[in-house]
């Protein structure tokens, strides 16, 4: 199998020339247009966001007006119940609002009106202790402590004195119940608070007297995208049916030479570089064909110099030295290496009783076995002289045990022949 850096960096031949006839740019222009009118289309996409945005900004607009006025209103009757019940300590307590007749104020009038109100689910006021004073969820008693939301927090904990007093925008998911179905639902929700008391003239809340809350539910504005999504979806419908009969019409000029490049490029990645694609097209694809067939050429030339080198040498080393270009340089190098020499005894005499063909296979027979011996021990065979194995341990590549690996290959040599 070809490895990294097996294409030829320089194999002595020039590729041969190529012109492009037919622009590759120009066959798929028809493509490019089509995407373009796909692109235009879904950019409406964007538009979505930006839908969101400007509903949700409609949605705390009016949220935060109503949870304003609920909280003024409140005030002002407040302000003068308590005034009555408050005496001249002026202190106020828990106790204090338990005095009031909240429902003489109209307190639960006011937070039932809310819920006329769209998209609005519920709203409540509290006193300055946490306590609910009107909700519009019945099954929430008047006076209890209220329970927010998970990452909810009240007006007052969220406020940073000094800072203009606008109502706080909150958003959480969460299950609601839909005061105009009465069905239980799961969805995003956006809780919006304001105090009931501050002092506009230094634009901070000098006294608190609790606070007001609305939520409101992001179905409506969810609705609202849906409907201009399916209209968008059906336009980028149709523009995708011609993107794609456009797409496969010219596919039918271009996968088939690009399928055969491939199939060839995945054989050649096993091993087997008997590989020639036909050029048939002027163009990009044709360019790349000749590349392909002219880089499998430097393949092979490389591959004959690896199998030639691998029957002297181990693989190991006949890879560095196709790769390193300083494995070997002119005029040589130092360095300590181990010989290891073998021959057969009493070969003269022996091949003297033989037919010459017979000393052939012989040799044939015997240097294949010495050498895979010295090579598997990572030997580099330096010469055959008639029954003689001249073997070198330590060049080109050095190993710290190349002694060694010489001892074990004569013992393994002498091994075989017995």
């Amino acid at each position: 199998m070809a490895e990294k850096g097996d294409i030829p960096k320089d194999t002595g031949e020039k590729a041969p020339e190529f012109k492009v006839k037919t622009s590759l740019r120009k066959k798929i222009s028809l493509l490019i247009g089509i995407l373009i009118l796909m692109i235009i289309i879904l950019v409406y996409y964007t538009t979505l966001k930006d839908q969101r945005e400007a509903l949700l900004k409609q949605m705390v607009l009016r949220g935060g007006a109503l949870t304003v006025n609920l909280a003024n209103n409140s005030q002002v009757v407040l302000s003068s119940a308590l005034s009555e019940v408050l005496g001249e300590s002026g202190k106020l307590t828990p106790e204090t609002y338990r005095q009031i007749d909240l429902f003489e104020l109209g307190l639960f009038e006011s937070v039932e009106k809310m819920l006329h109100q769209e998209d609005v689910i519920y709203a409540y006021i509290l006193n300055p202790f946490g306590e609910v004073l009107a909700h519009s969820d019945k099954s929430i008693n008047t006076f209890d402590k209220i329970k927010l939301p998970e990452g909810v927090k009240l007006y007052k904990e969220k406020y940073k004195e000094g800072t203009t007093v606008k109502p706080i925008v909150q958003s959480y998911y969460g299950y609601y119940t839909d005061p105009k179905t009465g069905k239980k639902k799961y969805g995003e929700i956006i809780d919006i608070s304001f105090p009931l008391k501050l002092a506009r003239e230094t634009n901070s809340i000098k006294t608190y007297e609790g606070e007001a809350h609305i939520g409101m539910s992001l179905e409506g504005i969810l609705k609202a995208i849906e409907k201009a999504k399916r209209k968008l979806l059906n336009i980028a419908f149709f523009a995708i049916l011609l993107g794609i009969a456009g797409a496969f019409l010219l596919a039918i000029f271009i996968s088939g030479p690009v399928k055969k490049i491939v199939s060839a490029m995945l054989k050649v990645t096993e091993g087997d570089l008997n590989q020639y694609v036909e050029v048939k097209s002027k163009d990009e694809i044709g360019l790349i064909a000749t590349t392909f067939n002219y880089m499998v050429e430097g393949l092979k030339e490389k591959e004959r110099i690896r199998n030639t080198f691998n029957k002297f040498i181990s693989e190991e080393i006949a890879r560095e030295v196709l790769e390193n270009e300083d494995a070997l340089k002119l005029g040589g190098d130092y360095k300590e290496v181990t010989m290891l020499f073998a021959d057969i005894r009493g070969f003269t005499t022996l091949s003297e009783k033989l037919e010459p063909h017979e000393v052939v296979h012989l040799l044939n027979e015997y240097l294949s076995e010495m050498t895979e011996i010295i090579i598997k021990n990572k030997g580099v065979i330096d010469k055959y002289v008639g029954d003689e194995i001249m073997a070198i341990f330590g060049a080109p590549i050095k190993h710290e045990n190349d002694p060694e690996l010489a001892v074990k290959s004569g013992v393994e040599m002498l091994k075989r022949i017995d």
